[in-house]
């Protein structure tokens, strides 16, 4: 199973469209997971049109998604428990204690956004990996990123998809 992985996108806060690049990953998946700060309803609502999406809410997002999408959830692709949040941060202490709970939840791997960089760590047994952004470069020099998760018999394979350069007008 294919999961495009995409995070704070920012549509009509930062960032005026979804790259052409990030729609192209998306009809490549067999599902769609976003990370929160859509910023946007239509741009989610189209989301939900074009694949299955799982989805949290950030907080950059508008009441109307807040409600619409949980702040957390754990969600099984092909046998597999993956945790889905905005945010993973705090000290790195805390870190440590909250990737074991989740291990001990059963939890494989937790994806996360909200720092707008990429990451791929391994905690405990818990990978922890952040697709970036696909809507606001200002922290990885104007570069959009995502990740494709692939998940099969129980193996997890994650690569990172540039989407392109930001276009500051």
């Amino acid at each position: 199973m294919k999961i495009a992985v995409i995070s704070d996108t920012h549509i009509g806060d930062v960032c005026r469209k979804a790259p052409d690049a990030l729609w192209e990953m998306v009809g490549h998946a067999d599902a769609v997971v976003h990370l929160g700060d859509f910023t946007d309803e239509m741009f989610a609502r189209r989301l939900r049109k074009r694949n299955r999406l799982y989805a949290v809410s950030g907080n950059g997002d508008p009441y109307p998604l807040r409600m619409s999408f949980p702040p957390a959830r754990i969600v099984r692709f092909d046998g597999v428990a993956v945790a889905l949040m905005h945010r993973f941060a705090g000290p790195w202490a805390s870190a440590v204690s909250r990737a074991a709970n989740y291990g001990a939840m059963g939890v494989s791997v937790i994806l996360f956004g909200h720092t707008h960089c990429p990451e791929d760590i391994t905690i405990g047994g818990v990978r922890l990996l952040n697709p970036g952004s696909a809507g606001d470069g200002r922290r990885t020099g104007g570069r959009y990123t995502a990740g494709m998760l692939e998940i099969y018999r129980g193996t997890v394979n994650w690569e990172l998809w540039p989407l392109g350069k930001e276009v500051l007008v």
